[in-house]
């Protein structure tokens, strides 16, 4: 029981650590950066035509990880995470935003999406934490009241801010092989 508290506090920390940073990049104003981030890079596929510029508030965290695709926010729970993408659905399973190896892993986009969010459908993924990290509360939606009170989620993209009415979900039990 201790290391697996250990790795949610460190995973906690992290997401936290991540979280001041995505906001104190909203709250500087440009001119008072230490200076300019570089341009960061983005995984597209042959879909997208014009790439749209990166919002300021994101060049820094972009710059950190290349494979941050976008932040996932549901007000008034502990689901406040980066998205992430990568070439395969396994790497961030057990990886934190920084690389580090951790059970909790990340949450992250299917690598068969595109990271414009231009899919008709989207697939993110996020364990269910035993110490309620990570995608545990979302099995809250089975309650009416809930899903009455946390009907949105933000989805925050390098280029634009999407409020996404939640309408269905899915749980899949995942079996050790």
């Amino acid at each position: 029981a201790g290391f697996y508290g250990y790795e949610d506090y460190r995973t906690r920390k992290t997401y936290e650590d991540m979280a001041a940073i995505k906001e104190s990049a909203q709250n500087t104003p440009y001119f008072e950066a230490e200076k300019e981030p570089e341009a960061p890079t983005i995984n597209y596929t042959n879909q997208e035509k014009d790439v749209p510029e990166v919002l300021e508030e994101y060049k820094k965290l972009y710059n950190s990880n290349k494979k941050l695709i976008g932040w996932l926010k549901i007000d008034d729970t502990n689901i406040d995470y980066p998205v992430m993408q990568t070439n395969n659905n396994e790497y961030y399973l057990n990886h934190l935003f920084d690389g580090t190896i951790n059970s909790s892993g990340s949450v992250f986009m299917d690598s068969g999406n595109s990271a414009a969010f231009i899919d008709s459908a989207t697939y993110l993924y996020g364990h269910h934490s035993k110490g309620g990290g990570m995608f545990a509360t979302l099995s809250d939606y089975l309650d009416p009241a809930y899903y009455e009170a946390h009907p949105q989620f933000l989805l925050m993209t390098p280029f634009a801010d999407y409020q996404v009415d939640v309408f269905a979900g899915m749980a899949t039990v995942v079996e050790d092989e």
